[in-house]
């Protein structure tokens, strides 16, 4: 902004004022290099996609001393300078450390619109895998049966486009396979 030709700029919000003044906000905003970032409301669609996500991978994953969370608990990225609000998240129980923030997630899954494909394909996977605890990120389109697959094996990630009902997702670390008709039931 410009005021009597001098230049205006917003102030960087430190990360503990962001996190101070996110608990007491009635919408969530994800946390960018000092820059508050609205969160959206999300579709019917994108809705269902993660309770059928959540209802798959609860039960198996707690069996295994995993804890899965869904879009209401932040996660901390990028030394703090970045906070996210992942579509859905698995965190080892002995990794949680603070009630409103995980840090070292294992898996997580983004359901991308259109307009946040984009943004959920590349930004955000290049911020997920560089976290050392994660082993599977997921990029689920809700506007057709479309899965981007990502999956560490040793120092490496290795990358499964799978777009039919058949398909299947293997998170062998936790001996568990997901079916893209199961991910899609009902949508």
């Amino acid at each position: 902004m410009t005021t009597a030709g001098v230049q205006i700029t917003e102030a960087a919000l430190s990360a503990e004022a962001y996190l101070k003044k996110e608990r007491a906000s009635e919408q969530r905003h994800e946390f960018y290099f000092g820059k508050l970032l609205a969160m959206p409301g999300e579709s019917i669609t994108a809705n269902e996609l993660i309770n059928n996500c959540l209802e798959l991978l609860r039960r198996p994953l707690n069996a295994q001393s995993l804890r899965v969370f869904t879009h209401d608990i932040k996660l901390a990225v990028k030394n703090g300078q970045v906070y996210r609000y992942p579509d859905l998240m698995a965190v080892a129980a002995s990794d949680i450390t603070d009630q409103f923030v995980m840090e070292k997630p294992q898996l997580l899954i983004e359901v991308a619109s259109p307009d946040s494909y984009h943004t959920d394909r590349v930004v955000k996977w290049e911020e997920y895998s560089a976290l050392p605890s994660m082993r599977y990120y997921l990029v689920i389109a809700q506007d057709k049966m479309s899965v981007d697959f990502f999956r560490r094996v040793g120092e490496n990630w290795e990358l499964a486009a799978l777009t039919k009902p058949e398909d299947a997702l293997e998170l062998s670390e936790w001996e568990l396979v997901l079916r893209l008709a199961d991910l899609y039931a009902g949508i």
